[in-house]
């Protein structure tokens, strides 16, 4: 069988019954309640706000480190000296509010368990007051930099 002897069979509008029938079932849709609006526009301003900003919990354990005057390598350390636990108790938070990752890679990234982040999560949240010129002072940078990256966009550079 020779493949110039096969012709393409030509269809008609009559010969596709599913085109038709997808645009009247859309054609006789109701609109979207205002609720189901709100949900979806808030679940994605969420996704779209801290969390979605890319950036690695290393970059963040840096930036803490660098902005309290505590090695990295003491906030990995199992020692709870108050400001030594302070500082990791932001980097946790902020892990968790401006990275993707997981509960595990952060807890790895610290040296503790997932229960302990959350745990330390919960108390920065809660006691924000305790917390607040270098939580605040840490977000400011974070919010910069998430600026920055959205303004130079992804394949930008």
């Amino acid at each position: 069988m020779m493949l110039d002897t096969l012709e393409k069979p030509t269809l008609t509008a009559s010969d596709r019954p599913a085109r038709r029938l997808r645009t009247s079932l859309l054609d006789q849709a109701p609109d979207p309640q205002p609720w189901v609006m709100d949900a979806i526009l808030s679940v994605t301003h969420h996704f779209r706000s801290k969390r979605a900003f890319r950036i690695s919990c290393g970059e963040i354990l840096a930036l803490v480190a660098l902005e309290t005057g505590i090695p990295v390598s003491h906030m990995r350390k199992h020692t709870k000296l108050a400001n030594v636990s302070r500082a990791r108790l932001v980097a946790c938070y902020l892990m968790y509010e401006y990275s993707l990752a997981s509960l595990k890679v952060i807890g790895r990234t610290v040296s503790r368990d997932p229960a302990s982040i959350i745990n330390g999560h919960t108390r920065v949240r809660d006691d924000r007051a305790e917390f607040e010129p270098l939580v605040s002072h840490l977000e400011t940078i974070l919010d910069r930099r998430r600026a920055e990256t959205c303004r130079k966009g992804p394949f930008n550079g």
